[in-house]
């Protein structure tokens, strides 16, 4: 945020999926990637649920430029 990284966010493990976005990991929830992909920190990371990120399986906003939609959520 604002060019610094911020690594620490202490929350109790959770997912949830925001609305036409992303699914929000936090927590302390270690994503296990058969590619290998590590997030920055385990502590929070978005992951892709649009399919048009660059950076999968990682959230990079593509969401908004694609128009994602979901009508369940």
């Amino acid at each position: 945020m604002d060019g610094q990284l911020h690594k620490d966010y202490p929350h109790d493990a959770e997912v949830f999926v925001g609305k036409d976005r992303s699914y929000n990991v936090v927590g302390d929830i270690e994503l296990d990637d058969p590619d290998g992909s590590k997030p920055e920190t385990q502590d929070h990371y978005c992951l892709c649920r649009c399919s048009g990120s660059k950076n999968k399986p990682f959230c990079d906003g593509s969401h908004w430029y694609i128009e994602f939609e979901d009508e369940k959520n």
